[in-house]
């Protein structure tokens, strides 16, 4: 529940998952792992939104998974310059969705996005379908300072909206030792991801899977030892996405419990989208098994559509991670600290306006989509545990904190309506933040 959007829900999961492994070693070349699996999930989601002069709505979500897979993977070792795996997964899914909700929105906000004043959804559906692939990669050491690798994947889904939804995917990777202390890597891969049969998009009025989405991956690295115990790392990635299915944003505020009934829920469809960056990262060793690391990264995050780009919610230009752990004796301390560039954020307008006669009316409007930004981010989390010895395994206590110094990171915008002493209609806008302080303590046992 929440007190200020004077939200309620209800939600209820369960999910058991059976698995068997075997691995098989069938000489000093050949070796194989099977898994066997069956899962089923059941999720329920019911709740009420209702703020004043705003919004009032109502959801029953109701939804269960199941699955039956096969995997298998070969890995033959033809010598000591070459080896080849391979393997297939097979997977049987069903699902059942039955989804009801209702929504009433209040001007001035029935204005904005493709909001409709009254809304009301009713989805049951019970899709079925499998997943099957297929895969290789065969591996080539050239010589002491060279290894690359080739790979091919083939997969396909039954249950998406294309007629003959297959992909065929192929992968390279190249290690190059420029010296004992040196190594460049590349890498290019297409990678295809499939709407998986428990996210059908029913909340958002989805009642079909879209074809796959499409990726391409290329990525160089550079590693290189200063020290033994002191190691510099670069990378430089670029990502091109393509076939991109519709996703669904809340604009202003993200942290809702139903996101579907907010007045800021935003259909996204992007024609591509591009993730490229670079990153530094130092990583060292000391004594008495004491681990620091410190990475700058730069990067950029965009969705393209009708040629024109737009920032994506987690884009974030410049980002500095740190920390440093330590284990002595059966305690470990750890502590990590993280600045970065405040998310991009969209903001709500409103403008009143003079009727013909003579009266006031109150009109609403989005700026462009992360056309803004969030302040800057930080926050510094730490983490002590202690082990201990018990009869069977061993027993870890532990306390970490989150947001150590208690920073108040912006995170959304709430608004609402109201009338002023003059009985004149206005849009009340509260910023509110990511999770303050938090605490918490736990036990694990391992045995």
């Amino acid at each position: 529940s929440q007190t200020d959007g004077s939200e309620q829900a209800n939600a209820k999961y369960q999910n058991i998952v059976f698995w068997m492994k075997a691995e098989s070693t069938w000489n000093d070349r050949v070796a194989t792992t099977t898994i066997l699996s069956a899962t089923e999930i059941e999720n329920r989601r019911t709740g009420t939104s209702e703020i004043p002069d705003t919004i009032i709505g109502s959801v029953d979500d109701e939804r269960k998974f199941r699955s039956l897979a096969l995997k298998q993977d070969w890995e033959y070792h033809i010598s000591n310059r070459w080896m080849i795996s391979s393997g297939f997964e097979s997977k049987r899914l069903e699902a059942d969705y039955q989804y009801n909700s209702s929504r009433v929105i209040f001007a001035p906000f029935d204005q904005l996005l493709d909001n409709e004043p009254s809304e009301n959804r009713s989805i049951v559906i019970a899709p079925s379908g499998s997943q099957y692939a297929v895969y290789s990669e065969l591996r080539w050491r050239f010589n002491d300072r060279v290894t690359l690798d080739a790979g091919l994947r083939w997969d396909q889904q039954t249950y998406t909206s294309a007629n003959d939804d297959w992909q065929l995917s192929p992968r390279f990777n190249l290690l190059y030792r420029l010296s004992d202390d040196t190594e460049l890597r590349f890498a290019y891969g297409e990678y295809y991801q499939a709407q998986e049969i428990n996210e059908l998009q029913v909340s958002d009025g989805e009642s079909s899977f879209y074809p796959v989405q499409q990726a391409q991956h290329l990525v160089a690295s550079l590693m290189h030892s200063l020290h033994p115990a002191l190691h510099l790392r670069f990378e430089i990635y670029q990502k091109k996405y393509s076939s991109l299915l519709p996703r669904f944003e809340n604009l202003f505020n993200p942290l809702v419990l139903i996101p579907e009934l907010q007045i800021d829920r935003a259909r996204i469809d992007a024609d591509s989208a591009v993730s490229e960056g670079l990153e530094v990262t130092v990583a060292g060793e000391g004594s008495d098994e004491l681990v620091w690391w410190a990475s700058y990264s730069w990067s950029r995050t965009e969705d393209t559509l009708q040629d024109e780009s737009t920032k994506r919610s987690w884009d974030q230009t410049h980002a500095l991670n740190a920390g440093l752990s330590r284990d002595w004796r059966k305690w470990s301390f750890s502590v990590a600290a993280v600045l970065h560039t405040g998310w991009p954020k969209t903001l709500l307008i409103t403008e009143t306006v003079s009727n013909p006669d003579g009266s006031t009316s109150l009109v609403a409007a989005v700026e462009p989509r992360n056309s803004r930004r969030h302040a800057v981010f930080q926050s510094l989390d730490a983490r002590v545990s202690r082990r201990f010895d018990v009869a069977k395994g061993d027993l870890t206590a532990f306390l970490e904190v989150t947001n150590l110094y208690n920073r108040e990171n912006a995170c959304c915008t709430e608004y609402s309506a109201g009338l002023d002493a003059d009985g004149n209609a206005f849009v009340q806008a509260d910023e509110g933040s990511w999770l303050p302080i938090v605490p918490a303590l736990g036990v694990v046992w391992r045995f």
